[in-house]
């Protein structure tokens, strides 16, 4: 039944859980994805099948047969598939994920990601703050009250963030704590980027 219905990338988006995951741990309703997911991701198994068959033909003579389905596809490249067929994470305290990743805006309007989730990197932060002093701070001493603080702690960060003026100057004080941090910006840009020329 499966095998005669059209796949594109939407419907695996909806069918494989994409979508669901998307708007539950964005606290959003369900909306569209702006990257075909699903046709990019099957795409490149099948490049990876047809090199696995160059090189059995090489060392066997022997050809294969390529067989790529996009709904196994997007299960196997969605990080969160082994968590939420385990029955997602229960009663755990789950703070992990991009979901989590803070979205600043810098005082001259750059918007600014910082991957990882700050509950477990609260102390990095500290650091590229130059706040020691928070890890006394009741609200943030453990994890499950960093958790239970999340709005007073992402409001601190951007309280940091808005200090700065420039990106560069923003991406060297994060360094500090071995924090990482992208500048938002448009994908036509990158070709205006040295490491894209170069």
């Amino acid at each position: 039944v499966m095998a005669g219905r059209r796949a594109y990338a939407p419907v695996m988006h909806a069918e494989l859980g994409l979508r669901e995951f998307t708007a539950r741990k964005l606290h959003t309703d369900p909306r569209a994805e702006a990257v075909s997911h699903a046709d990019l991701y099957a795409g490149l198994q099948a490049t990876v099948g047809i090199l696995a068959a160059l090189l059995q033909r090489d060392r066997t003579g022997v050809g294969q047969h390529i067989d790529v389905s996009m709904a196994e596809v997007m299960l196997q490249a969605t990080e969160w598939t082994a968590v939420e067929l385990a029955g997602g994470p229960g009663d755990q305290l789950h703070v992990f994920g991009s979901f989590n990743a803070p979205v600043l805006r810098l005082a001259d309007g750059t918007v600014v990601h910082v991957p990882g989730d700050p509950v477990s990197s609260f102390p990095a932060w500290c650091v590229a703050m130059q706040r020691a002093d928070l890890l006394d701070d009741a609200r943030f001493r453990t994890r499950e009250s960093r958790h239970a603080n999340r709005a007073a702690m992402l409001g601190l960060f951007q309280e940091f963030a808005s200090t700065f003026t420039t990106f560069p100057d923003f991406e060297a004080a994060l360094a500090k704590g071995g924090l990482a941090a992208g500048a938002m910006q448009p994908i036509a840009k990158a070709e205006e980027d040295t490491w894209a020329r170069e």
